[in-house]
């Protein structure tokens, strides 16, 4: 795959993620929820000044220069590493964690929408950013599993 691939996996990222949460804020209040699919999906609108979860509220700054850092060893991680499930997956988690982190410098907290019930169990409020993010740790997780694995178990010449 060419190197462009990857850039255009995190300004896709960025750009869906913006263009909906930018929809949401201009469209709904704060609190304010619509259903989708009733009993299972609703767009709700939420701003959280934590982490996954609403975990460590009020963080603002640790987040930005936890995720600035982050975002800074995968950029370097995904152009010294050549296998391409490891730049995917690197691309995915850099595309949605720019998404948060420009929230977090512009508003001060994260803009969250995606409101999912299974059952009687209401999932946390999430993002676009925050799905491009979970799915890049799931194939970063794989992608050690099966291609670490199997280098660090390969018999070695010599």
């Amino acid at each position: 795959m060419s190197i462009i691939f990857y850039p255009l996996i995190i300004i896709i990222a960025l750009i869906s993620d913006q263009l909906t949460k930018q929809l949401i804020t201009s469209s709904m209040q704060i609190n304010e929820s619509t259903q989708v699919i009733e009993g299972f999906f609703y767009i709700t609108y939420v701003e959280n000044t934590g982490a996954a979860w609403s975990l460590f509220q009020g963080g603002r700054w640790f987040f930005v220069a936890i995720t600035s850092v982050m975002m800074i060893i995968l950029a370097i991680l995904l152009i010294k590493n050549s296998h391409k499930l490891f730049r995917i997956s690197a691309a995915m988690i850099i595309g949605g964690g720019l998404g948060n982190l420009i929230d977090r410098i512009k508003i001060g907290s994260v803009v969250d929408f995606i409101h999912l019930y299974f059952g009687s169990y209401s999932f946390p409020v999430f993002n676009v950013s925050d799905s491009f993010v979970t799915i890049g740790t799931i194939l970063l997780c794989v992608y050690v599993i099966i291609y670490e694995r199997t280098k660090k178990n390969a018999p070695h010449s010599g």
